[in-house]
């Protein structure tokens, strides 16, 4: 659950960097290519954080279910997304 909520937590992060209005930034490609790097730079980040936390939270935590849990929110959403082309 832990894994699964922070999968969620770092695409929010992504999409609140990524997808923002900044000005004009759907007529320029430049500005639309470094908002999405910096998304994923959010979302990076986010993930460390959050792992880093969980794991100082709870010591004990058997990390094996945890990322288990989390590549299977990501590929859950990747499955979302191929199935709506």
């Amino acid at each position: 659950m832990l894994g699964g909520g922070i999968a969620m937590a770092s695409a929010f992060a992504y999409a609140w960097r990524a997808l923002r209005p900044s000005g004009n930034t759907a007529a320029d490609a430049r500005k639309a290519f470094n908002a999405q790097v910096a998304g994923e730079a959010y979302k990076f980040a986010v993930s460390l954080l959050l792992f880093a936390l969980v794991f100082k939270t709870y010591a004990q935590l058997a990390a094996l279910p945890l990322f288990l849990a989390y590549a299977a929110t990501i590929v859950v959403y990747w499955m979302a997304l191929l199935r709506q082309q």
